[in-house]
């Protein structure tokens, strides 16, 4: 039934050219056994959409649970019988795509997953409902801890999972769904958990947020309940150092109760034994170690400039002169985030020394001077890295970390934040302080941002110079591709790209009005390219300026990505338009344009926009975004508001590979083989021709 619905459908929109991709299915129809493939691509993604229709109407029928699992039952056992091999595993992550796309009422969500749902999938995403869908009661919010049971069965059977990815978001508040989703996880007393050892070998990409929720009741039981909490989630987190041989990236919640004991179990092998000297090993396995009255444990890790409480606590010194076995995560790690850190992890510095090949350590709620009034996260958190860079280079020279930001670097809040990590900072010459911590610390640095967030810039004094011994230390990074340069003098930012423009491959340029023609010249290899313009929306007060295009630019032909954020000159806009011929991604002007009277392009007209895409030589654009096409009043045609369709049609077809374009204020997306009718994306089920633009968003 749901290959006939596809073909029924399919034949609806085919031409006489499509004939042999329909004798291709009817000859599989006529086999004992239904396939749901089939040439072209859109056919198998038009039979998968049948499929999940069919299985929702069914499923819309049933109301009590036996039927339901029945159902499952049946639909398993169908899809086990009817895919196979690398099929089995593409067509159902193209239906799961389509559950995570579609809003389904109460129950119906968990049902389809747990019946679409195979070891062999690639990627396991389970996203729980939060925000309003809490606000409304637990009796609506989606059950994910139904989903995690499902996996946790194939798990306990034997099964391998084939998952690269697995990513798990729980909910945003505590539900009546929050303890069972830690149960599916940790596992109950006496049983195992998610993780274990020889089912995820091949996982590369494990993210957790948001699955433990019992800081929030765990006070109420001080008796017995910390201590049976701890031990099922130290062996959880050992199980995950232990089980992931090959995990590349991971992204958990930092866990308020735990502090940062997790990270001691997730690293090494047996915490116990390598720090027997300092703390109690058998009071550290069964949870009596550090509990206080305040019902979360005490931190491991003294923090600086605080006393250690003896027996329960470490001074961070001891733990890195400590030489410990690690687990295999420690080796194979290079990605590091941890949420929800609210306050200091005194332990950082030693993740550093752990995790040799740690390229990235990301904390992106990091929040710890919460009690200076001026303070906000956003001051700070990307620096949060330097101090720990400064402390470890006493005991390892290097480490492999290939990102790193020099942001604000001459505030007072740097400087509170390197004392808060139990460093200094100089009074003067702060940024040659950093790079050579960065030298010291990260020579195999690939990203690099300097400057100051224009947020929290207050006048021409927060504006950041870059002296010429900053530059020549600069060009010490000769892994450095990717440069990021806000609120810079011009001075200070060309000197930057003449010296360093040969090796870099994508700039970032935030709030600098320098000639365009003089950048390109000075980036013979860039592939991507951003002149971002953040001042236009912080200060309404801004003033417009038209960016500078003068001179004789040196033909490029590796960059792929150009987006400029403000308003551009006519003739910048013909040279790119011939002269780029690899532009794979181009935006013009500013997205506040679109609310204004503002055009992205100076002087352009009905007859010059013509006249251009007459000529042009973007062959391979695939997305488009010039948010004002025409300015008001220049031209009689130029006023307005949406663009005919024959305009959208012919630039389409004047640019063979465009996908997306926002053009004028509007959104535009290709569909179907012809690439002279683009269109809006449709609702699927329509009747509305595919050959035709949706005006609907008119």
């Amino acid at each position: 039934l749901p290959l006939i619905c596809c073909v029924d459908r399919y034949l609806y929109t085919a031409s006489a050219s499509d004939s042999r991709s329909l004798i291709i299915v009817v000859v599989q129809m006529s086999c004992p056994k239904i396939v749901l493939w089939g040439l072209p691509s859109s056919l198998e993604n038009i039979a998968s959409k049948a499929f999940v229709s069919n299985l929702l109407i069914s499923l819309a029928r049933l109301h009590s649970e036996s039927d339901k699992d029945k159902w499952r039952r049946t639909v398993v056992q169908f899809l086990e019988n009817n895919l196979s091999g690398i099929a089995s595993s593409n067509i159902r992550s193209g239906m799961l795509d389509m559950w995570r796309d579609w809003d389904f009422s109460e129950g119906i969500s968990e049902s389809l997953f747990n019946a679409l749902f195979h070891p062999g999938l690639s990627e396991i995403v389970i996203e729980s409902e939060g925000g309003a869908a809490w606000a409304r009661g637990y009796e609506n919010t989606k059950n994910s801890a139904s989903m995690l049971k499902v996996v946790r069965e194939y798990v306990e059977s034997g099964s391998r999972m084939s998952a690269r990815k697995f990513h798990f978001v729980g909910y945003e508040f505590r539900t009546g769904y929050t303890e069972d989703v830690l149960d599916e996880l940790v596992g109950m007393k006496g049983q195992h958990s998610l993780l274990r050892l020889g089912t995820w070998d091949g996982l590369k990409d494990l993210s957790l947020t948001n699955f433990d929720w019992t800081w929030t009741h765990l006070g109420s039981n001080c008796s017995s309940g910390p201590g049976e909490y701890y031990t099922r989630m130290r062996t959880f987190f050992s199980n995950l150092g232990q089980t992931l041989p090959s995990l590349v990236s991971l992204e958990i919640t930092h866990s308020w109760i735990l502090r940062d004991d997790p990270y001691f179990w997730i690293f090494i092998r047996d915490p116990t034994k390598h720090f027997r000297e300092y703390l109690h090993p058998e009071m550290w396995l069964d949870g009596r170690l550090g509990w206080e009255t305040k019902k979360r444990f005490l931190p491991r890790v003294a923090l600086p400039n605080k006393n250690r409480v003896r027996g329960c606590q470490m001074n961070l010194k001891d733990v890195l002169n400590t030489q410990v076995e690690l687990n295999p995560v420690a080796n194979t790690l290079q990605n590091f985030s941890i949420h929800g850190s609210t306050e200091r992890i005194g332990l950082l510095p030693a993740i550093y020394l752990w995790c040799k090949d740690l390229r990235r350590l990301d904390l992106p709620d990091f929040n710890i001077l919460d009690d200076i009034h001026e303070a906000f996260l956003e001051h700070y958190w990307r620096g949060v890295c330097l101090p720990s860079l400064k402390l470890i280079s006493k005991y390892r020279k290097e480490t492999k970390l290939s990102t790193a930001a020099i942001e604000h670097p001459n505030s007072a809040l740097m400087r509170k934040l390197w004392i808060s990590c139990g460093e200094t900072l100089p009074d003067t010459d702060r940024v040659q302080f950093i790079l050579n911590v960065l030298k010291e610390g990260a020579p195999f640095l690939r990203e690099l941002y300097i400057g100051v967030n224009a947020r929290f810039a207050h006048g021409a004094d927060d504006v950041l110079e870059i002296s010429q011994l900053n530059v020549q230390q600069l060009l010490c990074f000769t892994h450095l591709t990717k440069l990021e340069l806000e609120n810079v003098t011009v001075d200070s930012c060309l000197q930057v790209l003449r010296h360093l423009g040969d090796q870099l491959y994508s700039v970032i340029l935030t709030n600098m009005y320098i000639n365009m023609c003089t950048i390109l010249n000075l980036l013979p290899t860039v592939t991507e390219l951003t002149l971002r313009n953040t001042r236009v929306c912080l200060c309404d007060d801004e003033e417009e300026v038209v960016l500078e295009f003068s001179g004789n630019p040196k033909p490029q032909t590796r960059l792929q990505k150009l987006v400029v954020d403000f308003t551009v000159p006519l003739h910048m806009v013909e040279f790119i338009f011939q002269g780029l011929p690899n532009l794979q991604h181009l935006s013009l002007g500013h997205g506040k344009h679109r609310y204004s009277h503002v055009g992205s392009i100076a002087g352009l007209t009905p007859p010059i926009w013509s006249r251009i895409l007459s000529t042009c030589n973007l062959n391979g654009l695939v997305n488009l975004r010039i948010s004002v096409l025409y300015q008001p009043g220049l031209h009689p045609d130029s006023q307005v508001s949406i663009l005919d369709y024959e305009d959208i049609a012919e630039l389409f077809n004047r640019m063979p590979a465009l996908q997306e374009a926002l053009i004028h204020r509007r959104d535009y997306v290709r569909y179907g083989d012809s690439p002279t009718f683009p269109r809006l994306e449709e609702t699927y089920g329509t009747s509305r021709d595919s050959r035709m633009i949706n005006y609907a968003d008119f």
